[in-house]
């Protein structure tokens, strides 16, 4: 096993960090939302620096509804 050990050794100055958004809409399924935020939106200090930064955008302007009723506001809506 040590001998592997440089190989999940990634210095920190190489890794560019990634901008993740995730994008929210009426009907969202909060088990794949929560695994987005679990995977790129949550600190992992165990890792390191972070590798990724991670936001949350709305489809649509207002209020969201997701799936049972969960109600979401977001800061930021999606312009394409």
């Amino acid at each position: 096993m040590t001998e592997n050990a440089e190989i999940l050794t990634i210095p920190s100055v190489t890794l560019s960090r990634h901008r993740v958004v995730a994008l929210a809409y009426d009907g969202l399924c909060t088990f794949e939302f929560g695994v987005t935020v679990e995977i790129f939106g949550l600190p992992r200090p165990e890792m390191g620096e972070r590798w990724y930064r991670f936001a949350v955008a709305a489809v649509d302007d207002g209020e969201l509804r997701a799936t049972g009723g969960i109600r979401l506001m977001t800061t930021a809506v999606w312009r394409c």
